[in-house]
């Protein structure tokens, strides 16, 4: 039974840092101290410890022997090494999905499109993240491949921070939700030739315009 609450304990303390961490809590490199942590969490230092390997797991944290833990920190060549890598398994799931999503799931699609663009009208850019996020999600679970969407999300983890920073890159959220627009509608016409071409125009954009605002989004 202890071993249980155990595992939930580890769980719970995993999914916390790792919302701290991609909400920015905790700035690039900095220290996670395990006695610290346990401290705070009001654990032992075990469950800290399980917590932070499954964090490295995902690349959101270092674990330097001797050293203990730091906060991964991405350059801009890093950046774009995983969202070429993203983009080639965005194109995997996009030509299953096109071949297998249903009706329920376009509407769903469309109605992501509907909310993102009610959000960016009212500057709503918590909703717009959440709708994007959705829209992308019910693509993955489209495509039926538990394997492809698993590899994605831990790309999309990595990136998670500097995700919620594009939106200050100016103009970008309007070009984003047009890409999005573009993407539903060869999901709407059934057409694999141009959902591929979208899913690639919009992971282009996106790697374009961290390139040219760095500055502004690096973290």
């Amino acid at each position: 039974m202890s071993g249980k609450k155990n595992d939930r304990q580890y769980e719970q303390i995993y999914q916390h840092l790792r919302k701290r961490i991609i909400e920015g809590d905790y700035y690039p490199s900095e220290r996670l101290i395990e006695k610290q942590l346990a401290e705070e969490y009001k654990t032992g230092r075990y469950n800290i410890r399980l917590a932070l390997q499954k964090l490295q797991g995902e690349g959101l944290v270092i674990i330097e022997p001797h050293k203990g833990a730091r906060i991964a920190e991405l350059s801009l060549e890093d950046i774009m090494d995983i969202l070429v890598a993203r983009e080639e398994l965005e194109v995997a799931v996009v030509r299953l999905a096109i071949q297998n999503i249903t009706d329920g799931q376009c509407e769903r699609l469309e109605e992501c499109i509907r909310l993102m663009g009610k959000a960016l009208s009212e500057n709503n850019f918590d909703t717009y993240s959440q709708m994007n996020l959705r829209f992308h999600r019910t693509i993955y679970e489209a495509c039926g491949n538990r394997s492809l969407s698993l590899l994605i999300e831990m790309l999309r983890s990595r990136l998670a921070r500097l995700q919620l920073r594009t939106i200050l890159i100016p103009g970008r959220s309007e070009e984003s939700l047009a890409e999005h627009q573009r993407i539903f509608e060869a999901f709407r016409k059934r057409d694999p030739v141009l959902a591929e071409q979208s899913i690639r125009t919009h992971m282009g954009n996106l790697r374009i315009n961290i390139q040219k605002a760095w500055s502004l989004v690096k973290f």
